[in-house]
């Protein structure tokens, strides 16, 4: 009864989703709802296809896309963030080493009131020289990234700014940035403009230095 129930709601957001009737969704969406079933509900509870009413439109099929990689990616050292723990719940999509645009099951969701601050916290102080932050919302095209934010750094008595890690009126779904290096425990993402208030992000990366880049010396 319960397994049957949870298959009858992913028909029905099917059926929102893409303003079809249940044989449509079993004539014509059959493999989404077949994904559906094998990923379970629950993975993400803010994963809803709610964004009809917000003027996104409907995900678009068989267009597949891809986000490029930063330039200085190659002279980077490893993704440090997949180790550390974000500080909002279900934190974990956003370092789990996943950037998938065409998925948007996979983003994290931010609601409220703005700014939103996440945290990342590391066992031990890491040396970051770069990141890049994978964000907005897919529909044959990715839209909506997070506009004005800033990554801030913890040297343990305060967040201070780290130089150059800063956006306002951001358009890129992949936005990335190389900076001098700066060694924390603690590094915070700081939004403070987004569509409809709502920051979805698939994944934020943060680098060991880049080669050729100084750390920090204030």
């Amino acid at each position: 009864g319960g397994c049957m129930g949870e298959i009858v709601g992913m028909a029905a957001s099917l059926c929102k989703q893409h303003d079809a009737t249940p044989r449509g969704v079993y004539e014509q969406h059959l493999n989404e709802l077949q994904e559906l079933m094998r990923r379970g509900v629950g993975r993400n509870p803010e994963a809803s296809p709610d964004y009809e009413n917000q003027g996104e439109g409907k995900r678009r099929r068989g267009r597949a896309m891809v986000i490029a990689k930063p330039a200085w990616l190659a002279q980077a050292g490893p993704n440090l963030a997949i180790r550390a723990k974000a500080s909002v719940p279900n934190g974990g999509l956003l370092n789990d080493g996943k950037a998938d645009v065409a998925d948007n099951s996979g983003r994290w969701l931010g609601r409220g009131p703005l700014p939103h601050d996440i945290e990342f916290t590391w066992e031990k102080p890491v040396t970051i020289g770069a990141a890049r932050i994978v964000s907005g919302f897919s529909d044959g095209a990715v839209t909506a990234p997070i506009a004005d934010f800033a990554l801030q750094w913890y040297d343990g008595a305060k967040w201070r700014d780290v130089a150059g890690a800063k956006a306002v009126g951001n358009r890129e779904p992949s936005w990335s940035q190389a900076f001098n290096s700066v060694t924390a425990v603690k590094m915070r993402l700081r939004i403070s403009k987004t569509k409809d208030d709502t920051a979805r992000i698939w994944e934020v990366e943060f680098y060991g230095p880049v080669a050729g880049k100084e750390s920090a010396r204030d």
